[in-house]
């Protein structure tokens, strides 16, 4: 099985699904592509200024390229609007193609809209721990004092909860945006 994570910003990837990218890792290959550089692209918040065709374009040449069987990106209502641009394009991207396609949940972007999950995949303490390590390591500027949902304790507290939805320890929720059976 190969994953192709898309982000729109440097940090969704680890935030949305670093847990389960850890967990599958002795088993699956996983890629990142990542849209944009973040807060200092001259884009970060205005993917809105160009056409979707542009993202639908680049996601296409990722999938030729990297022939993933999973996706993980962002959840159509997103509070972000890179966000939801992003996950537009990858739905528009694999139209007629047999590649799972999951929603991730980034909380401090996804907390005031609807986020309904429909999929869970458990993690155990030490991919929830590894997904912290990865934010202070590559995003430590991203990082913030509990009780922000970006801080350790914040990300250890999500994990738990979505995992207390369906009795595990813990857990990553997603939405499911297409599914191939």
């Amino acid at each position: 099985m190969k994953n192709l994570v898309i982000a729109a910003h440097p940090d969704d990837e680890v935030l949305g699904c670093g847990g389960s990218i850890h967990k599958f890792s002795s088993k699956e290959s996983s890629v990142v592509y990542i849209v944009s550089k973040g807060r200092s692209d001259k884009l970060d918040q205005r993917f809105d200024t160009l056409s979707l065709r542009t993202f639908i374009e680049a996601i296409e040449s990722r999938i030729k390229r990297d022939k993933p069987d999973r996706i993980f990106t962002h959840h159509l209502d997103d509070m972000n609007k890179d966000h939801r641009i992003i996950a537009e394009a990858t739905l528009v991207a694999t139209r007629g193609l047999n590649i799972e396609v999951l929603g991730y949940e980034i909380f401090s972007a996804s907390g005031s809209f609807d986020f309904k999950p429909d999929t869970y995949i458990e993690l155990t303490r030490e991919d929830v721990m590894h997904k912290i390590s990865e934010m202070n390591r590559l995003y430590a500027h991203e990082m913030r004092e509990y009780p922000h949902a970006r801080s350790e304790e914040g990300i250890i507290i999500l994990a738990k909860y979505r995992g207390m939805q369906y009795s595990l320890k813990y857990a990553e929720a997603f939405k499911t945006l297409r599914r191939v059976l």
